[in-house]
C-alpha cells in the first residue's frame, strides 16, 4: 500500500512518519515553541540611514562593515559578472560606490534573509532552494515592474518576502526532526509539505515583523486567483514570476514555448529569456557560503537520475565556490553525475567550467545533491540552473553525441 504526496509515491512507514512530523510542527506552532526570527536589525538601520538626505558615505560603509556576511556579499555582488565591465573592486567603499544605495538595500535584505543557510541542517537543500527561488523572483519582479507601471523597489521586496513562510516552515520542521526524527524523503515530498504550511507561517511572521498591509496581502494571497492578481498589480506580477521560477527548477534552460503558459506578455517573455542566465551569478553572489555537509534528509531528485545518461570521463573546474576539480562520470539532459574531492553543500550554486576532449568549453551554474548510496565517496548529482539557450543547445549535443 502506498500514498501519493506531490508527485511521489510514499510507503506506509514514510507516510506515518510524515503525519507525525506535521502533528509535531502543529503542536510546536500552537505552543509558540518555534523561534521567531526578528526582522534583521541591519535592514532597519540601513533604511533609517538612507532616508536621511544628508547621510554620509562613511556612515554607510561603517554600517555594512559591521556585518561580515553582508560586507562579503556586497563585495561579491559588485564583482559579479553583471558588474564586471568596470574591473574588479577590492574595498567596501569602492563596491558601495559601484552599486549605489538602492542595490545595497536589496543586497542587505537578501543576504540577511538567507543568513541561516550557513548554519546548515538536515533540510539545507530545501532551505537553499526556498531562498534561491525568492531571490530569483525578486530580481525578475524588479526587472519587469516598470513595464507594468509598478514600483521596482516595492516589487523586489514583495518577490523576496512573499514566500517567507517557507523559510519559517523549514525551520519548524527541522525543530520537529530534532525531537522525533524523520526518514529521508525526496525534494518534491518535502516541497509539498512546506507548501501546505507556508502561507499561515508567512502571515504570522509578517505580523511579527509589522510589515506593511500591502505586503502582508501578497504573502497571504499570492496563491489565490482574484482581482488583486490583475496584470497592473504587484500581486499579479508576483504570481507571474512564481510560475517562471517553478519552470526554472525543472528545466535547465527556459524557452519561449515553456513560457507561453505564464501570464506574461510576449515582450516580457523575451525579457525573461534575456534576464535569467545573467541572474544566476547575481543570486550566487548573495548566497551565504558554507553550511554543513552532514547526511541530508532530502534525497536526490529521481527525475534527473532517471534521464538517459552517457558515460564520460571529463574533469571540470569549479570556478565558484573554490573547489578542486570534479570528475564527471555520467551526463544526461537534466543532470551530471560527478565525483568531488570532498562533500559539496547541497543546493548551493556552483559555477562550472567544462572542457570536453574536443570542442568549445561549457560554462554553467549547477546545484549539487549528494548520492549517498554510491560505491565511492563524494558522488553528486549536479543540476544545471538557468542555462542560456545557446549553451544549453551545445550541452545537449554533448550529452547525445559527444563534443
Amino acid at each position: 500500500m502506498a500514498a501519493q504526496t506531490g508527485t511521489v509515491e510514499l510507503g506506509v512507514g514514510e507516510l506515518r512518519a510524515l503525519i507525525e512530523l506535521e502533528r509535531c510542527v502543529g503542536a510546536l506552532v500552537r505552543d509558540k515553541a518555534v523561534p521567531v526570527q526578528p526582522y534583521p536589525a541591519i535592514v532597519t538601520k540601513l533604511v533609517k540611514l538612507l532616508r536621511d538626505p544628508d547621510y554620509r558615505m562613511d556612515a554607510l560603509v561603517q554600517l555594512i562593515a559591521k556585518d561580515q556576511g553582508v560586507a562579503a556579499s556586497v563585495l561579491r555582488y559588485a564583482n559579479a559578472a553583471s558588474w564586471g565591465a568596470g574591473g574588479r573592486v577590492g574595498t567596501l567603499p569602492a563596491a558601495i560606490m559601484r552599486l549605489g544605495s538602492a542595490a545595497i538595500q536589496r543586497i542587505v535584505l537578501a543576504t540577511t534573509l538567507g543568513a541561516e543557510n550557513k548554519l546548515g541542517g538536515p533540510l539545507i537543500a530545501l532551505r537553499r532552494r526556498v531562498w534561491r527561488d525568492s531571490v530569483l523572483a525578486a530580481y525578475l519582479a524588479e526587472s519587469l515592474a516598470r513595464s507594468r507601471g509598478l514600483d521596482p523597489d516595492e516589487t523586489f521586496i514583495a518577490g523576496l518576502l512573499h514566500d517567507i513562510g517557507k523559510l519559517a516552515a523549514v525551520s519548524a520542521f527541522e525543530l520537529a526532526i530534532e525531537r522525533i526524527g524523520s526518514p529521508v524523503l525526496d525534494m518534491e515530498t518535502w516541497w509539498s509539505v512546506i507548501e501546505r504550511h507556508h502561507v499561515e507561517m508567512g502571515v504570522a511572521l509578517a505580523g511579527h515583523w509589522h510589515l506593511p498591509k500591502s505586503l502582508m496581502s501578497v504573502i497571504a494571497n499570492h496563491h489565490t486567483r482574484s482581482n488583486e492578481g490583475a496584470r497592473g498589480s504587484v500581486m499579479g506580477l508576483i504570481q507571474a514570476v512564481d510560475m517562471v521560477v517553478e519552470l526554472a527548477e525543472y528545466h535547465p534552460s527556459l524557452s519561449l514555448d515553456l513560457l507561453l503558459d505564464t501570464p506574461l506578455t510576449a515582450p516580457e517573455r523575451l525579457a525573461v529569456m534575456d534576464l535569467l542566465p545573467g541572474l544566476a551569478s547575481q543570486v550566487a553572489a548573495l548566497e551565504n557560503p558554507g553550511g554543513n555537509v552532514k547526511p541530508s534528509l532530502v534525497s536526490v531528485p529521481d527525475v534527473a537520475i532517471s534521464a538517459p545518461f552517457r558515460r564520460v570521463n571529463v574533469e571540470a573546474k569549479v570556478v565558484s565556490p573554490k573547489v578542486d576539480p570534479l570528475t564527471f562520470t555520467h551526463i544526461g539532459p537534466l543532470g551530471i553525475i560527478a565525483v568531488a574531492p570532498q562533500p559539496l553543500v547541497a543546493g548551493q550554486l556552483h559555477q562550472l567550467h567544462i572542457q570536453p576532449a574536443e570542442g568549445e568549453p561549457l560554462d554553467l551554474w549547477a546545484t549539487p545533491y549528494a548520492i549517498t548510496d554510491a560505491a565511492v565517496p563524494h558522488v553528486h548529482l549536479l543540476k544545471p540552473f538557468v542555462v542560456d539557450g545557446a549553451t544549453h543547445a551545445r550541452y545537449l549535443t554533448w550529452v547525445k553525441h559527444g563534443p
